[in-house]
């Protein structure tokens, strides 16, 4: 009886242990096998954010398994120049800039990270 309390509490405990450090691009895909949304918040004007987000997003596992990538940086009036950005039509800068540029955030976005 003693050992099988023990056991129980050694379980427990390890529910609270820290978890040991992980790579952070499989750590954030392998999110994707248990949930249907990952949401990550920043402090703008980070280039370790920036880099990230672009390592992340440039590994072929994250088209596989994110289904839909959402960012909140845009202007709804410019969602059709988006829409043909995300459907792989060669858009300008100039016009595809005015997504993230003509909002409410200015210079949120204009980060030269």
């Amino acid at each position: 009886m003693a050992s099988l309390r023990w056991e129980f509490c050694s379980s427990a405990l390890a529910a609270f242990a820290q978890p040991a450090p992980q790579a952070a691009i499989p750590a954030v895909l392998s999110l994707f096998d248990r949930y249907p949304i990952a949401i990550f918040g920043e402090d703008h004007w980070q280039r370790a954010n920036g880099e990230f987000y672009i390592q992340l997003v440039r590994n072929p596992e994250f088209a596989k398994r994110a289904g839909t990538l959402v960012l909140e940086c845009r202007n709804s009036l410019y969602q059709p120049i988006l829409d043909r950005y995300e459907n792989g039509e060669d858009v300008p800068f100039d016009q595809i800039a005015q997504v993230w540029r003509n909002t409410t955030k200015v210079l949120s976005w204009e980060s030269p990270i």
